[in-house]
């Protein structure tokens, strides 16, 4: 499989994700242009996404959070406050 395809394939993984954690949520496009980037739902749909492989700078354009190291700190946060 050529580069281009496998990741044209892992883009197509990562929206499936995402669009299954908005519905879960119960959220929309329109939601995640209007919250805070540190939203809770945000956070945790960011975890999912790096879980499933996104890389960083994906989950920050598509969930609108900033850069990439802001996605980190979100993340890290979370984990610790577990």
């Amino acid at each position: 499989m050529e580069a281009g395809a496998l990741t044209e394939l892992k883009a197509f993984t990562w929206n499936e994700v995402l669009d299954e954690a908005l519905a879960r949520h119960r959220k929309t496009t329109e939601d995640v242009t209007k919250a805070r980037a540190n939203a809770d739902w945000k956070v945790e749909i960011a975890g999912r996404l790096r879980n499933a492989g996104a890389p960083y700078a994906w989950i920050a354009e598509r969930l609108q959070i900033g850069s990439p190291s802001t996605i980190r700190v979100y993340l890290h946060r979370a984990k610790s406050s577990i």
